[in-house]
């Protein structure tokens, strides 16, 4: 995952943030993608949220929590 974040926010350089952290309410994953074209931040903070729940995923197969 952290190489998953430091890729989009090498892209997005100084123009823009990623930020993504544990749910302190819910047993989700929040993403947070900031910067300055609306289409290219969306498919960053999409991309990052597959990458996670392919994680998860893969973790939940190996019993791992």
């Amino acid at each position: 995952v952290k190489t998953l974040v430091q890729a989009v926010q090498t892209t997005l350089g100084e123009r823009g943030r990623v930020l993504v952290r544990a749910s302190g309410t819910e047993s989700c994953v929040r993403v947070m993608c900031e910067g300055e074209v609306h289409d290219d931040i969306q498919m960053h903070a999409e991309q990052l949220a597959q990458g996670i729940a392919a994680v998860a995923a893969d973790l939940q197969l190996l019993g791992e929590s």
